[in-house]
């Protein structure tokens, strides 16, 4: 019996600090933020995925039939992948699909090449020299969402001329404000790759 009680109480231990382990993870993972070596501290809020799988058919379509047409024939099998993340950054209703590319067709010692895409699959802007992660502040511009790159090894901050962004982030002033809204959203951030 004695054996029985002390059995019972160490288990009733064992369950309340789990409860109270699992409320603790659960509060800071609600809390957590991500910081970079530039001051920029973005909330876990926006970590999901902004697009539906079923979008990356078109994307490689597009991608294949149009954008990047005249590359194809060029294109190793490994240089087909692509990252992905969508923003509506005019607030359309209408996602905007950011598609990166990661290997040595598409990148230089500066950074790598980005394209900016429409709902339809036009290209709004293409940046060159850059470096995802993006982030999308809650400025506007022309009714654009204002972004901010990494490109060249410092921050630049892009804002919409009324028909794309600016093309290389890497001439632009560098951006020294640090970004610590709770409504900045990152972009290809841990993105998901596909290959077309």
């Amino acid at each position: 019996m004695k054996n029985l009680t002390t059995l019972s109480y160490i288990l009733l231990l064992l369950i309340t600090s789990c409860q109270q382990s699992n409320e603790s993870e659960k509060d800071n993972r609600g809390s957590q933020s991500h910081t970079n070596t530039d001051s920029v501290t973005i909330s876990d809020a926006f970590d999901k995925l902004r697009y539906n799988e079923e979008d990356t058919a078109q994307i490689s379509s597009w991608l294949a039939s149009s954008i990047l047409k005249e590359d194809l024939s060029f294109l190793k099998s490994d240089q087909r992948r692509y990252q992905l993340d969508a923003y509506d950054l005019n607030k359309d209703g209408n996602m905007e699909y950011f598609i990166g590319f990661s290997n040595d067709y598409f990148c230089g010692s500066g950074g790598c090449t980005y394209y900016l895409v429409n709902h339809t699959g036009e290209v709004l802007s293409l940046f060159s020299v850059s470096r995802a992660p993006f982030y999308v502040l809650p400025s506007t511009t022309n009714g654009w969402y204002d972004l901010v790159i990494n490109s060249n090894s410092g921050m630049r901050k892009l804002t919409f001329d009324g028909k794309s962004y600016p093309a290389n982030p890497s001439i632009l002033p560098a951006f020294d404000d640090s970004i610590q809204q709770a409504d900045t959203t990152v972009i290809l951030k841990d993105p998901k790759s596909y290959t077309f």
